[in-house]
């Protein structure tokens, strides 16, 4: 099992996971990396969460899974990085982690300083119960994984994330994504303003998407509930 014990260490790792994720794409999957980092930031966010969720579910090394927040946190900014730089966009695309922002420490954030577009995202980290260890997904856990999503979602509102945004952004994609195991639920919604405006909601992807999406890529295997 992975384990990040500071600051400087999972710095460290952060960097190394994006040379050795770069290193090791093919043409494929950095195609599909790059498509999928512009769905995050500019594109529908129910085709987002369908390719982020394969990713987490097919790509992400079983050693990172069950683990703390900052190991998924690393491995996605990881992967963010690797995709962003396969556009060859120049400057490049700014990911960042663990930023002061608000009265709290936002998860990712993804702006560019020539782009009207952006993304931040919010993670939690959902513990298998013993109960669960073993049975696959199923009504527990895509429960615990809803409520865990809905609550990051929140959380970008109630601690004020959007004052890291710069002002020339004004679409803004907020995802609030709950991880447990190789499963996670996304929860997402599209806002937008006027230079110098107020952010407005124009759409929203909702548990009940997300939820049919997560019951075609995980099933609904029969288990323990609560």
């Amino acid at each position: 099992m992975v384990r990040l014990p500071n600051y400087e260490i999972q710095t460290l790792f952060r960097r190394w996971l994006c040379t050795h994720i770069n290193k090791h794409m093919d043409g494929r999957l950095r195609r599909k990396g790059a498509a999928m980092f512009l769905s995050a930031i500019s594109g529908s966010m129910a085709s987002f969460s369908e390719e982020f969720g394969k990713l987490i579910f097919n790509t992400i090394p079983g050693q990172f899974l069950s683990n703390k927040e900052v190991v998924y946190q690393a491995y996605v900014c990881a992967f963010f990085t690797a995709a962003s730089q396969a556009l060859q966009v120049i400057p490049r695309w700014e990911i960042e982690v663990e930023c002061r922002a608000g009265s709290g420490c936002l998860d990712l954030i993804i702006q560019h300083m020539a782009n009207r577009h952006g993304s931040i995202q919010e993670y939690k980290r959902v513990w298998p119960s013993a109960k669960e260890k073993g049975g696959g997904y199923g009504d527990s856990q895509r429960t615990r994984l809803t409520k865990a999503a809905s609550k990051a979602i929140v959380e970008l509102d109630a601690r004020s994330y959007r004052g890291r945004i710069r002002d020339h952004v004004t679409e803004l994609r907020e995802y609030g994504v709950a991880f447990l195991g190789p499963y996670c639920a996304v929860e997402a919604r599209l806002i937008k303003r006027k230079p110098g405006g107020q952010w407005e909601v124009k759409e929203l992807y909702t548990a009940d998407q997300d939820e049919a999406r997560r019951e075609q890529l995980y099933g609904v295997a029969p288990g323990p509930s609560g």
